[in-house]
């Protein structure tokens, strides 16, 4: 696997983090594995769920298996924004 390759790679699951973290601000909740790939213009889940998977075994991210909006992103405590708060 080529450096371009890799970099690519490490710049696509810092803006799944990234949709992670705004998305949960904004609804209260974590987002399902398909609303991550719409968010970050990942076409295929199983794109989706292999980012995901690497992302948890570095520590970036947790989740259960097989249980919806369940992640989480160690070092963050959510909670929903109020209408008019900024998410920035």
């Amino acid at each position: 696997m080529s450096e371009q390759s890799l970099k690519q790679g490490d710049m696509m699951r810092e803006s799944i983090r990234y949709f992670i973290i705004q998305y949960t601000k904004v609804h209260g909740y974590s987002p399902s594995f398909r609303e991550i790939g719409d968010g970050v213009e990942l076409s295929s889940s199983s794109s989706v769920c292999a980012h995901m998977k690497r992302m948890r075994d570095e520590g970036m991210i947790d989740y259960i298996d097989g249980v919806p909006r369940t992640i989480t992103v160690p070092g963050y405590g959510f909670r929903k924004l109020l209408e008019g708060e900024s998410h920035g």
